[in-house]
């Protein structure tokens, strides 16, 4: 059985890769908008590139991505 330091451990580990995502997807983000694209040509590129096809707006997938609370 893992003791709660491994633990804390392990989330911290998963902390930071989560952190390294949501960095890379706010830049691929703000590439997209200086390129001119518009919210709904980002979305297509969000739900195909990464299958979040439940979601119905851009605002509501950035929503989801600042809700993990990082």
């Amino acid at each position: 059985m893992a003791t709660i330091n491994e633990i804390m451990s392990d989330l911290d580990v998963i902390n930071q890769q989560i952190s390294a995502v949501i960095v890379e997807f706010n830049e691929w983000l703000d590439i997209c908008r200086e390129m001119g694209m518009t919210d709904d040509e980002i979305l297509a590129k969000i739900n195909e590139h990464w299958d979040f096809s439940s979601f119905s707006s851009l605002e509501e997938a950035i929503e989801w991505f600042e809700d993990l609370g990082i």
